[in-house]
C-alpha cells in the first residue's frame, strides 16, 4: 500500500498549537525465541502525533507546547520533532522538564493471536510516566510571548488548569480548540475542558460510558466506535452516524484516532477552517468522512506513523538499544529533612480525625476506623465529623486512611495499625464517583471478609446503586452484623446507638492478661508485629475506653509503643 501525497490547504497555512502528553513511542517486536527487535522510535501521545502528522502530512505549521527533560531521550524528543517539520520554539528540554517513554511491544502467542503490551517508564528505567505542562501562572507569559502571532487552533489532551486557563484565554480570541480527554482524569478538570473547546472528540474504547458528551450545546462533539464507525453531533442537535471505512489489509490500529483528529483539521483547513456555529451537518460529515478515509489507510501500516515512516525513516542509531542515551544521574543523596507529619485534624465537637500520615499513638476514648473504597469514590470521609456533630455522636477519633496517600507499604502499615486498635469499623460503599483502574470497592470487600472473621465490631453501610455487594452483605449478615445500612447518616446513628449501649465499668483481670505461648500459635501472629497488634486487638474488644481495668498480675512483654493505645484505665496489683 503506498502513502498518499502530502495534502497542502487550498487556502492560507493554518497553524496548530498542540499541548499534553508526548512520549517518545519505541514500537518493537518480540520473537518466540524471546529476541525484541525494534521496528519505530517517534515521538507519540496524541498531541505529538496530531502536531507531527499536521506538520508532516498537511502542511501545516505545527507548534508543539512541551517541556521534556535534559536527558539524551529529552533531546532526541526535540530532534524527532524537528525531523517531522515540527516548528519547536515553544518546546525546551532542560531541568524543569520530564520525559516519558511509552514502550510498545508486539509479539504472538501460543495460538497464533496478535498481542501488544504497553509499559511507561523514564529515562532511568522507573516504570511512571513523567510530564510537564505549562503552568497556570505562565499563561500570561506564554500569551505576551505570542502576541499577534495567535494559532488557528489549540489542540490539547490533559486537563492540566495551565492547559485549561491557556485554552480559556485563547478561545475568545479566535482560535478553535480541539480537546480529546485522556482515559482517567477528574470529573471537574473534565468538566472545565470540555467547556473550553469548540471540538471535543473521544473514542468508545477509552470511554465506554459517554454520558459527559451529553448537553455540549455549543460544539462539534465526536464520538470514534472503531468496527462501528463513528457518530457526531452539532451544537446539539441530535447524533449522526456514519458507517465505518473498510481495510481489508489492516495491520495495526494503533494512531488511526490521531490520524481521524488531524485529518478532520487538515479538511476543515481546505474550507477555510470555519467556526463551529458556521458549520452545518453536510459539511461536517464531508470532512470526517474524509478523516476516516485518512484513519483506514493508516491502519494498513504497523505504529502510530507507520504511514510516514518511508519519507521519515526512524534515525538507524535509534534503533539500537546498544546506543541508547545513558540514563540521566541520580539526584544527589544527601541528607534528607525529615518533615514532621501533619497535626490530626480538631473538628471541635465532631471528634478528631487522624489521616496519613499522622500517626496515631494514644487512645483517649472511642474510635472508629472509616473504611471503604477509595479508587472511584468520592471523599466522604471528610463529611463524617460534621454529621456526627450533628447527630449528636461527639468525641470520637475518627481514622481516615484517605489522606496523603502514602506508598504501597507505609499506607497498609498504617491503615492495619489503625484496624487492629479501633473499637469500631464503619464500613460504608458509597454509589460510585468516576472510572477505577480496577474493579469497584474490591479492596473493600476483601477488608470487610478479613475483619468479619477477625470478630471487630463493625457497621456496615451499601448505597443501594453499589453492585456486586451481594455476597460481602450475605457474609456480614452471617457474622453477626444486624443490618446493611443504605446511608451514611444511618450508619453513623447505628454507631451511635452501639457506643451508647456499652457502659464503662470496672473489670478484674487475673495475671498475665495474655497467654504469650498460645498466641504464638494463633495463625495471624505471622510475626511480632502481627501478634502485638492483635493482643491490642483482643484487649480492646473486651474493654472500653472508660472502663477501669484491675490486672492482678502483669502484661505480658508487648510493643511499648502500643501500650498507650489499649482501652480502659488500667491498674495493677
Amino acid at each position: 500500500m503506498s502513502n498518499p501525497p502530502i495534502i497542502h490547504p487550498t487556502t492560507t497555512m493554518h497553524t496548530c498549537l498542540a499541548a499534553g502528553s508526548m512520549p517518545m513511542d519505541i514500537v518493537q517486536k518480540k520473537a518466540p525465541d524471546g529476541s525484541v527487535r525494534r521496528l519505530y522510535v517517534h515521538v507519540g501521545g496524541t498531541p505529538g502525533n496530531v502536531a507531527t502528522m499536521l506538520a508532516a502530512q498537511f502542511g501545516w505549521r505545527a507548534m508543539p507546547l512541551a517541556r521534556f527533560d535534559g536527558s539524551g531521550w529529552g533531546r532526541r524528543l526535540v530532534e524527532d520533532l524537528e525531523r517531522y517539520g515540527a516548528d519547536t520554539r515553544f518546546v525546551s528540554a532542560g531541568g524543569d522538564g520530564g520525559t516519558t517513554l511509552f514502550v510498545e511491544t508486539h509479539r504472538v502467542d501460543r495460538d497464533g493471536n496478535p498481542k501488544i503490551s504497553y509499559r511507561p517508564q523514564t529515562p532511568r528505567g522507573g516504570p511512571f510516566t513523567n510530564y510537564r505542562y505549562l503552568n497556570k501562572k505562565d499563561v500570561p507569559v506564554f500569551l505576551a510571548g505570542l502576541g499577534a502571532d495567535l494559532p488557528d487552533v489549540l489542540f490539547y489532551d490533559q486537563p492540566a488548569a495551565g492547559l485549561r486557563t491557556l485554552a480559556e484565554a485563547l478561545r475568545p480570541r479566535g482560535t478553535l480548540v480541539f480537546f480529546e480527554p485522556p482515559t482517567r482524569c477528574d470529573p471537574k478538570d473534565l468538566a472545565k475542558a470540555l467547556a473550553s473547546a469548540d471540538i471535543v472528540k473521544a473514542s468508545s474504547e477509552a470511554y465506554r460510558d459517554a454520558a459527559f458528551l451529553e448537553g455540549l450545546s455549543d460544539k462539534l462533539v465526536v464520538r470514534t466506535m472503531n468496527k462501528e464507525g463513528l457518530r457526531f453531533n452539532l451544537r446539539g442537535a441530535g447524533w449522526r452516524t456514519l458507517p465505518p471505512v473498510a481495510n481489508p489489509d489492516f495491520v495495526d490500529g494503533e494512531g488511526a484516532g490521531d490520524w481521524t483528529s488531524s485529518a478532520l483539521l487538515a479538511a476543515l483547513s481546505r474550507r477555510g477552517l470555519p467556526r463551529i456555529a458556521d458549520l452545518d451537518e453536510a459539511t461536517v460529515a464531508d470532512c470526517l468522512r474524509e478523516a476516516q478515509e485518512t484513519a483506514s489507510r493508516s491502519v494498513g501500516f504497523l505504529g502510530s506513523k507507520g504511514m510516514l515512516e518511508d519519507r521519515f525513516p526512524t534515525p538507524a542509531a535509534w534503533l539500537d538499544p546498544a546506543q541508547d542515551p545513558a540514563p540521566p544521574p541520580a539526584p544527589p543523596s544527601g541528607p534528607k529533612k525529615e518533615k514532621a507529619a501533619p497535626a490530626p485534624v480538631d473538628c471541635s465537637r465532631g471528634g478528631t480525625m487522624f489521616c496519613p500520615p499522622t500517626p496515631f499513638e494514644k487512645k483517649t476514648g472511642w474510635t472508629v476506623f472509616l473504611a471503604g473504597p477509595i479508587g472511584g469514590a468520592p471523599e466522604w470521609q471528610k463529611s463524617v465529623p460534621k454529621l456526627a456533630e450533628k447527630l449528636g455522636l461527639e468525641g470520637v477519633t475518627w481514622l481516615n486512611p484517605r489522606g496523603k496517600h502514602l506508598s504501597h507499604r507505609p499506607q497498609v502499615e498504617w491503615e492495619t495499625r489503625g484496624l487492629r486498635v479501633c473499637d469500631y469499623i464503619l464500613f460504608w460503599v458509597p454509589e460510585q464517583a468516576k472510572p477505577a483502574d480496577k474493579p469497584y470497592a474490591l479492596t473493600t470487600r476483601m477488608e470487610l471478609a478479613e475483619n468479619l472473621a477477625r470478630g471487630k465490631r463493625i457497621v456496615l453501610g451499601v448505597d443501594p446503586d453499589v453492585r456486586w455487594m451481594r455476597h460481602a452483605k450475605f457474609l456480614a449478615e452471617r457474622y453477626g452484623v444486624k443490618k446493611v445500612h443504605a446511608t451514611l447518616e444511618e450508619c453513623l446513628r447505628a454507631l451511635k446507638r452501639e457506643l451508647a449501649r456499652r457502659k464503662p465499668a470496672e473489670r478484674d483481670v487475673d495475671g498475665p492478661a495474655w497467654v504469650a505461648e498460645t498466641l504464638a500459635r494463633h495463625p495471624v501472629c505471622v510475626d511480632d508485629l502481627a501478634r502485638n497488634q492483635l493482643l491490642v486487638e483482643q484487649w480492646n474488644r473486651a474493654f472500653t475506653p472508660g472502663d477501669v481495668v484491675r490486672v492482678r498480675g502483669d502484661l505480658p512483654d508487648v510493643d511499648a509503643s502500643l501500650l498507650p493505645l489499649l482501652n480502659g484505665d488500667i491498674r495493677f496489683g
